[in-house]
């Protein structure tokens, strides 16, 4: 008797804790919304950056590589330009950028003031012509797949 008590209180509990182990049915267009609030849209696992830069391990380290090299190449391509300047000039010009996910470094729109403009009407020309001469950039990764990316890149003029 003490056998057949053992048997049905196993099978009981096996029969109870099957529906413990039930597979719960979830569409997918619930799966989708799950898995999209898991992933933070605005941030990638890694930045663009430049190959001199993947030696650096730290992600923040990479961006700031590749946010210098930008402003250095700008920096050297504008140097070759003669501005001169009638007045004092304090101003901020914006670039916004987008690094494709094949790493094709592309201007969307450069937002200049108006008084910027007059005094160097020929400023956006200058910078298209600056982006060309940006070095190979290796594109963000969001999961380890390349993904694109856009950004500001604010450009200050102050006089010294």
């Amino acid at each position: 008797m003490h056998g057949r008590f053992i048997f049905y209180l196993v099978i009981c509990i096996g029969i109870l804790g099957c529906s413990q182990w039930e597979t719960k049915k979830i569409s997918t267009e619930d799966f989708f919304d799950e898995a999209w609030e898991a992933i933070a849209i605005s941030e990638v696992d890694t930045y663009p950056f430049f190959e001199q830069c993947s030696e650096l391990e730290e992600n923040v380290r990479q961006r700031e590589c590749f946010v210098s090299g930008v402003r250095v190449n700008l920096q050297e391509h504008l140097s070759q330009y003669p501005i001169t300047l009638k007045e004092s000039l304090t101003d901020t010009l914006h670039i916004y950028c987008e690094v494709s996910d094949k790493g094709a470094f592309c201007i969307d729109s450069i937002q200049v003031s108006s008084r910027l403009q007059n005094v160097l009407p020929e400023i956006e020309l200058w910078i298209y012509d600056g982006i060309k001469t940006i070095p190979k950039v290796i594109p963000a990764t969001k999961r380890g797949i390349p993904v694109n990316m856009k950004f500001e890149l604010p450009v200050v003029f102050q006089e010294d």
